[in-house]
């Protein structure tokens, strides 16, 4: 989670100041590898894909499912935000977002795995 944090901070401080958000590496994972375990989870982590929130996956199960969903909110207004005249004028934050959200997956596809 610390390193969800930093990369939040690191995407605010950007968006501040103006500058490009570049991040290679998420949780430890870069773009295609974060990409890859997010769309077969089974593959990677014996895990079906995007199972429904259940009380019997546990309290932290759900804290990390709540994250993933407010990164997902952010990153559908973010959307919204960044449009100027029809144009997203920062992409680079919408897509470092949308890693977040496949990150978070990850994390919740983890913890179901016992690997954390």
């Amino acid at each position: 989670l610390n390193d969800v944090l930093a990369t939040l901070r690191e995407m605010m401080r950007c968006e501040v100041m103006n500058e490009p958000f570049a991040n290679d590496t998420i949780i430890g994972l870069n773009h295609e590898e974060l990409r890859a375990q997010s769309h077969n989870p089974m593959k990677y982590h014996n895990i079906k894909q995007m199972l429904l929130p259940d009380y019997s996956m546990g309290t932290a199960y759900s804290l990390i499912n709540l994250i993933r969903t407010s990164v997902r909110e952010t990153e559908l207004l973010a959307v919204d935000a960044f449009m100027d005249n029809k144009k997203c004028v920062r992409t680079d934050i919408i897509e470092g977002l949308n890693r977040l959200s496949s990150a978070m997956h990850i994390m919740m596809c983890k913890q179901l795995a016992g690997e954390y």
